[in-house]
């Protein structure tokens, strides 16, 4: 019998397969449109969002909580829950913003950046000295639990400085002398065996930086053992549109995601080394679908890896970040440090701000799936916040609903023979990221997975499928890394 994972999961789980809402009554389209905001509302292991429900647990949670209050109470007298906080923008000669009232507790999205006539605007900082950059799209007020002044950076808009670029062991690239902002992540070195993955401002990499800040600066490449694609810019803010309802969601770009979906020749390789160093694991994992687990990978087929649970995933994510010197982002809870080495460490786990491997949030595998370099509109084509968008019911890299363009894409029910195929035997999204939709759904962090699979119908490949379940063979994964600031 399988071992079932204990992933951390919503109250709510979707229990069936959704299907395409295009021609879904009104009834399903609700119950599709929930399912998406339940996954992407509840999308990073993060204290507050998941937690185990058994009774002894909540008994003791619930003691710990009003022990809390009581200390708060004597200490620092209650904060009714009710309490209201202003939100300052002083632009420093730039466009007026109105301050914004939020609740206690509240996140706040920031407004559109604000203009001045002969500079650049260079971020919000929580001081005038221009120390503390908020570096999200969104501010959390339980980080302030105050009123909140935020003060604009400006620079010369024909302010230019110098980038030295240390390849790390890669070709040799000149310094460039450039204006503040252009795009520095399309400058690539080369290096034999290894992929480029972005530019960091220091050696230990956790500093990313994808545009010329406003100081010249020497920068150095970090180097991946397989390709990844960024989406989006650092600090860039991408107003993205989620689900079948199309609703729309601000989005940080910045991060990176693997172009193909995990191979089984990759999972060994990790998972030999993790089994040598401590890790353990609920499963070996399958060469696609026609070995036994843990068997020696097949050559050259490049199939992905199935039959692996979302603990075991996130298991080997911090094996392969320690592996290749980084710091393992899944940890035993938020008040615990300690790495996830094995599924007892998994009750509780926390996706923490360190620089190595993780999982899509499902809200960021949405953003990467749906992401197109289209300048005109047309019926399958969405506008949102000035970038165009594949849309929800279509397959990732998809431009119209022609029958042709779907086979193209994917790997589904209709063309598939109902088996598994090897990773890059379809065209890629915009992105350059393969299997997007079909071949093998995909976890991502809140312990759903997306995207559908090769014996799927069409409808429930789509972008907008949502599914919640244990270790199959049409279960696989997407490696992502991101910025430090983005957790």
């Amino acid at each position: 019998m399988m071992a079932r994972q204990n992933p951390v999961r919503n109250p709510y789980e979707p229990s069936n397969y959704w299907n395409n809402a295009r021609d879904a009554s009104d009834a399903r389209k609700e119950r599709i449109a929930k399912s998406i905001r339940l996954a992407n509302g509840n999308e990073e292991l993060r204290p507050g969002k998941y937690r185990k429900s058994p009774f002894p647990y909540i008994v003791a949670l619930g003691i710990l909580f009003v022990s809390f209050i009581v200390v708060g109470i004597i200490l620092f007298g209650q904060k009714p829950e009710d309490e209201r906080y202003t939100l300052s923008f002083f632009t420093e000669g730039g466009t007026i913003i109105e301050p914004l009232e939020f609740e206690y507790g509240s996140h706040v999205i920031l407004p559109e950046n604000p203009h001045k006539e002969g500079y650049i605007f260079a971020g919000w900082y929580t001081d005038s000295l221009y120390e503390e950059l908020i570096s999200s799209s969104f501010i959390n007020q339980l980080d302030f639990e105050t009123d909140i002044t935020l003060y604009a950076k400006w620079v010369p808009n024909d302010l230019e400085v110098t980038i030295t670029f240390d390849s790390q062991g890669g070709s040799a690239l000149p310094p460039l002398t450039i204006p503040f902002g252009t795009n520095i992540s399309t400058v690539i070195p080369t290096k034999d065996n290894v992929y480029f993955g972005g530019w960091f401002l220091d050696t230990t990499y956790q500093q990313s930086i994808s545009t010329a800040p406003e100081n010249s600066v020497t920068v150095y490449a970090f180097w991946d053992s397989f390709p990844m694609q960024l989406v989006g810019n650092l600090h860039q803010i991408y107003q993205v549109p989620m689900g079948i309802d199309e609703n729309t969601k601000n989005m940080d770009g910045g991060f990176w995601v693997a172009e193909n979906e995990t191979t089984y020749t990759l999972w060994h390789e990790v998972r030999t080394w993790a089994l040598a160093h401590g890790y353990e694991f609920i499963n070996a994992g399958t060469d696609g679908m026609a070995t036994l687990p843990g068997s020696i990978p097949r050559t050259d087929l490049n199939q992905p890896v199935t039959t692996i649970t979302f603990t075991d995933t996130i298991i080997w994510l911090n094996a392969l970040s320690e592996m290749k010197g980084l710091d393992p982002v899944y940890r035993v809870s938020y008040l615990d440090d300690q790495i996830i080495k094995t599924p007892d460490d998994s009750q509780n786990p926390a996706a923490m701000p360190y620089n190595g491997y993780s999982l899509l949030t499902s809200s960021e595998w949405e953003m990467a799936a749906r992401w197109t370099n289209e300048t005109t509109l047309n019926d399958d084509i969405l506008l949102a916040g000035g970038r165009y968008w594949t849309q929800g019911h279509l397959f990732s890299g998809m431009g119209t609903s022609e029958l042709t363009e779907m086979t193209d894409y994917a790997w589904f029910r209709a063309n598939s023979l109902l088996a598994l195929h090897p990773v890059h035997e379809k065209l890629p999204n915009a992105l350059g990221l393969y299997d997007m939709s079909g071949n093998v759904s995909e976890w991502v962090s809140s312990g759903y997975h997306r995207g559908g699979n090769y014996s799927d119908e069409r409808s429930i490949s789509a972008l907008v499928s949502v599914y919640d379940h244990t270790a199959e063979y049409t279960i696989g994964f997407r490696i992502a890394r991101k910025p430090v600031n983005l957790r």
